[in-house]
């Protein structure tokens, strides 16, 4: 046999194996799977504990940094702290509703860091939104402005982090009595 008359045989002979392949797939009596990926296996650390404190709403928490707050008596809609893990690393948040605008507090805020020498890591600021994180030794402060969208109420959501040390025992700020 001459090699065109081999090729037209192995040509016809793939022809009619795929032919048989899709009749029988059309026909479900061949399954074709994916193969499934096998999920991979993390193990994470559990969660730190935490504790929650409510603390008042008619004044201002004595925790903040002198003059962090930029108003005069605010409406406190929010005041808490959080002490984390083993009590190295404490929250606190407060969240107020503000008379200015988003421009006016952003720039307020940043002049505050500026001029106590806060390290400003990211800011970001839209008409209707605005944030500054600002770091200093262990402690870092997060200013949010939002506007709640129902009813224009402007809300300023300030959390102050300090971290402590395990080799030191006090902090740099104050607690509330």
């Amino acid at each position: 046999m001459n090699k065109k008359k081999i090729l037209i045989i192995l040509l016809a002979v793939l022809a009619i194996a795929a032919a048989v392949v899709l009749i029988l797939i059309q026909t479900g009596k061949l399954k074709l799977e994916k193969a499934k990926p096998t999920p991979a296996k993390v193990d994470l650390p559990p969660a730190p504990k935490y504790t929650k404190i409510d603390l008042p709403t008619d004044k201002l928490s004595e925790v903040f940094p002198k003059d962090l707050i930029q108003e005069k008596d605010p409406v406190i809609l929010e005041n808490f702290e959080v002490k984390i893990g083993n009590g190295l690393q404490t929250q606190y948040t407060l969240k107020y509703i503000t008379k200015r605008s988003v421009g006016e507090n952003f720039g307020a805020y940043r002049k505050y860091f500026i001029k106590n020498q806060w390290a400003i890591l990211n800011q970001d600021q839209k008409d209707d939104f605005a944030t500054i994180r600002a770091a200093k030794n262990y402690d870092s402060i997060v200013v949010v402005h939002t506007i709640n969208q129902t009813n224009d109420m402007q809300i300023i959501d300030l959390t102050f982090t300090h971290f402590q040390s395990e080799k030191s025992t006090s902090t740099t700020s104050q607690k509330v009595n």
